[in-house]
């Protein structure tokens, strides 16, 4: 995974939390927290479990800031890497932050792909139907992906900066996420079952802490506000994680020395190791304000015969124009040249900048 994904981290948390659990019959919350915590408070890991119920309604805060954004989450749509960096404010970037993505943290990978035995050309595709494919990644947008936006390379997000609403004391708040429909129902059905599977006098103690747990949680109504409310006769109060950060428009985060950095040990050599033949080329796919018909996820050269033609046709094109013509052309000759880019199809391209090499 690329350095700020959690997955990796928070796995490794929970597989601790996992372990705690095995061998045990969890019938409870109390037990569940119970457990946990001793467990893990033997260890160098301290943790504290808290029962969260309510939390800020993010996307309600954040809708009118930030853009449509689609297909970059599910299977080969999915874009690992994200890259925020700062630049100067611009009319192309009016908060000061240039955004990225591209679809892994590496330049190349390979992927395996399920197809039908008879589509596939690789010995390996053909006996199982995982045909494996290198795939070339970049980062996008690239300079030449938006049409409104020619040479420009990355794109923006927010649209402007979110800020809290005022409460009836003037302070800057974030409103909680509504309790979904029947939600007081549903909570009251489960623990009705409950007490109907623990009904033996054995089992009065799993009953006295379900019936603890509904004292302080259960919601008299499905209204979040009245929620807000008992659980602040219980001295639970609602909390908004980075409340400063959030709402604060002003707030700027300062640099920190705690940031981590994961380097990654150089990949031992492998004589023997190739890369698939076939191949495939991550695309700019995905849905934003700047991007409303994306590509799809990759590009395929679907077999070797048609890799192979495509390759010796390049090779033809151009390998004789290096060879007779650019290697005897001045610096001056190719700064002319690179003024004129033709297409593949022999069209010239319009261009609205002009080239100069170094």
């Amino acid at each position: 995974m690329p350095t700020g994904h959690s997955h990796d981290d928070d796995d490794a948390a929970f597989s601790a939390v996992a372990k705690c659990c095995e061998g045990h019959t969890i019938e409870t919350v109390d037990k569940y927290k119970t457990l946990i915590e001793d467990k893990l408070g033997k260890s160098r890991l301290k943790v504290s479990i808290e029962d969260v119920m309510i939390i800020p309604a993010y996307s309600q805060f954040l809708e009118d800031s930030i853009g449509e954004l689609k297909h970059l989450h599910k299977e080969e749509e999915t874009q690992h890497q994200w890259l925020f960096a700062a630049v100067e404010p611009s009319l192309n970037f009016p908060h000061g932050v240039k955004v990225t993505y591209r679809a892994y943290c590496s330049e190349k990978v390979i992927e395996l792909n399920l197809h039908p035995k008879e589509q596939c050309v690789t010995p390996m595709g053909i006996i199982t139907g995982l045909e494996p494919t290198t795939v070339h990644v970049r980062w996008y947008p690239s300079k030449d992906c938006d049409p409104s936006r020619p040479g420009v390379e990355g794109a923006y997000l927010l649209k402007k900066i979110p800020s809290g609403v005022k409460n009836e004391s003037g302070a800057l708040t974030l409103p909680a996420h509504p309790l979904a429909p029947e939600t007081r129902e549903r909570i009251f059905s489960c623990l009705s079952e409950v007490r109907t599977f623990f009904r033996y006098e054995n089992h009065k103690t799993i009953r006295e802490s379900w019936d603890r747990w509904a004292q302080l949680w259960s919601p008299e109504s499905d209204e979040i506000n009245d929620y807000l409310s008992q659980l602040n006769r219980n001295g639970i109060f609602y909390k908004i994680p980075l409340k400063l950060m959030i709402l604060d428009v002003n707030y700027i985060l300062p640099p920190s020395s705690n940031w981590r950095t994961k380097i990654k040990d150089a990949d031992e050599l492998n004589a023997h190791f190739s890369y698939p033949s076939v191949l495939a080329a991550s695309m700019n796919s995905v849905l934003t304000q700047f991007n409303p018909r994306p590509a799809q996820p990759r590009l395929y050269v679907t077999t070797d015969d048609q890799l192979e033609a495509n390759i010796a046709s390049f090779n033809t094109k151009v390998q004789g124009y290096y060879l007779n013509t650019l290697l005897d052309m001045t610096k001056k000759d190719i700064d002319a040249k690179a003024k004129y880019m033709i297409d593949y199809n022999g069209e010239a391209l319009s261009l609205t900048g002009i080239f100069n090499l170094a």
